[in-house]
């Protein structure tokens, strides 16, 4: 009995704090980086102060290291007024009144609408057989034409552009870009997922780089006597979320060639070319360059269709008609040019069955396309 007690007496005893100190000499697991920075409101401020302000690019429309988006319906100008922007931001020198800040930068205009004889056709002087004497674009413009090259295996059509285009950047030093347009790049993603990691990449590129991104999207077919907002982005669930800024381009219904520029979003300033202020424009060539003549601001609703009672009562019986026969209210916002909340309007307010009206499956119907 006594033996055993001496060797209990021998064996080492701990107290709580000396155990778990004990405990505490394993290895510990490498805890996992946060993706975030935490620090006090007044901290965010107070580290901003003495930075310079983000320089306009385009006037109000374009600021310095935002992402822009603009968008318009087909064969409105979108890529002519790209381009104008890209050879203002390009040179330096402002397209009146919207102003350019600094001495020139350089600019990548990633085009996947036009050939090479079609950006020919709009920037030179032709005699019916040959172009010639085509307009003298700054140097610091580079445009980029796709050559439909393929990803490598397992690389995803997103990770393959996003890749090309930050290789690019590289190789020319580039502070701008310019991508002509959304709606082209959507099709060659394999699936509507994929749009969203390729809007985080431009995103996470935008902020690496510190570049100014301005991006071209198409509007679906629209009511022309609506005023223009977001919704007709087309997939703006998807793009709007990542963009900074976003204006259109609207077709007057005063003559052909009358334009207007409306802003629709900003994050850093204000909105000054809203619907009470839009920017007035007219295109036209002038020698050989394509491009907008600024005019005058007005409201907007002095461009807007006056719709008659003919045809809004020919509008909501086409409405209910493809509402009748099974179509969702987005394919019928497509079909009809208006927008998918407007044709539920219409259906509610018509003396249609409630068992339509009512009638879930008209109500979820999310496929937007991918931008």
């Amino acid at each position: 009995m006594s033996a055993k007690l001496t060797a209990i007496e021998q064996k080492p005893s701990f107290s709580k704090g000396e155990n778990f100190g004990r405990r505490s000499m394993a290895p510990q697991p490498t805890p996992k980086p946060s993706p975030f920075q935490a620090k006090t409101a007044a901290q965010w401020i107070i580290e901003e102060q003495g930075k310079p302000i983000p320089k306009k690019e385009f006037g109000e429309f374009v600021i310095e290291n935002e992402i822009t988006c603009l968008f318009a319906s087909t064969n409105v100008g979108k890529s002519i007024l790209a381009v104008q922007i890209a050879q203002a931001i390009a040179s330096g020198q402002s397209v009146e009144p919207f102003h350019t800040s600094g001495n020139g930068r350089k600019v990548l205009y990633f085009d996947f609408e036009l050939s090479a004889r079609q950006f020919a056709r709009r920037y030179a002087l032709d005699n019916g057989v040959t172009f010639h004497t085509p307009f003298e674009f700054h140097p610091n413009f580079i445009r980029l034409q796709n050559d439909y090259a393929e990803p490598e295996a397992g690389q995803s059509m997103s990770e393959y552009y996003l890749q090309a285009i930050s290789d690019a950047i590289d190789e020319h030093g580039a502070n701008v870009v310019v991508i002509d347009n959304m709606t082209w790049i959507a099709a060659k993603l394999e699936k509507s997922a994929d749009a969203a990691p390729f809007m985080m990449g431009l995103t996470r590129m935008k902020r690496a780089k510190n570049l100014t991104l301005i991006l071209l999207a198409h509007t679906p077919k629209r009511d022309q006597s609506r005023p223009i907002d977001i919704n007709d982005l087309q997939g703006s669930a998807m793009i709007g979320n990542f963009i900074d800024a976003a204006f259109a381009i609207g077709r007057s219904q005063t003559d052909g060639s009358t334009r207007y520029l409306k802003q629709i979003k900003c994050r850093d300033g204000e909105i000054v070319c809203g619907a009470e202020n839009v920017a007035t424009c007219t295109l036209e060539k002038n020698g050989n360059f394509l491009g907008f003549t600024f005019r005058y601001y007005e409201e907007e609703r002095a461009h807007l269709h006056q719709r008659s009672e003919a045809e809004t009562n020919e509008r909501d019986d086409k409405v209910l008609e493809l509402h009748r026969a099974g179509h969702s209210y987005r394919e019928i916002a497509k079909q009809v040019g208006c927008s998918h909340t407007s044709a539920k309007r219409i259906v509610e307010r018509s003396a249609a069955s409630p068992l339509l009206i009512d009638n879930p499956a008209f109500e979820a119907d999310e496929d937007e396309t991918p931008f």
